[in-house]
């Protein structure tokens, strides 16, 4: 009888040792490669929506500006981040800024 309670009491104290598990976090627009390729200078604004979906960050201050932001928090690993921002004159694209979105984004 003391060896199985001493057992469970062990089992319970070295189960605290053991880290949880955390699930993978993705947040923001997950774009693929073949939606990134479509971007083509000179498109509207509803072309690039059509392609792309609504940005998570549309400026109130710059309308201009549409930010694509995708993040992954993956266990015990510091945050990811990927930025895709496109800029607009007279709604139409005219400068795309990739930072790390790339393929591997969506998967």
């Amino acid at each position: 009888m003391n060896r199985i309670l001493l057992l469970v009491i062990a089992a319970f104290l070295l189960s605290g040792c053991i880290h949880p598990y955390v699930p993978t976090i993705h947040q923001g627009n997950v774009l693929s490669e073949q939606q990134i390729k479509q971007l083509k200078l000179g498109m509207s604004k509803d072309d690039v929506q059509y392609a792309l979906g609504a940005p998570v960050l549309q400026n109130s201050i710059e309308p201009n500006r549409w930010d694509y932001i995708y993040t992954v928090k993956k266990e015990q690993k510091p945050i990811q981040e990927k930025r895709l921002t496109l800029y607009f004159k007279n709604d139409k694209l005219y400068k795309i800024d990739n930072v790390n979105y790339d393929a591997t984004t969506a998967k």
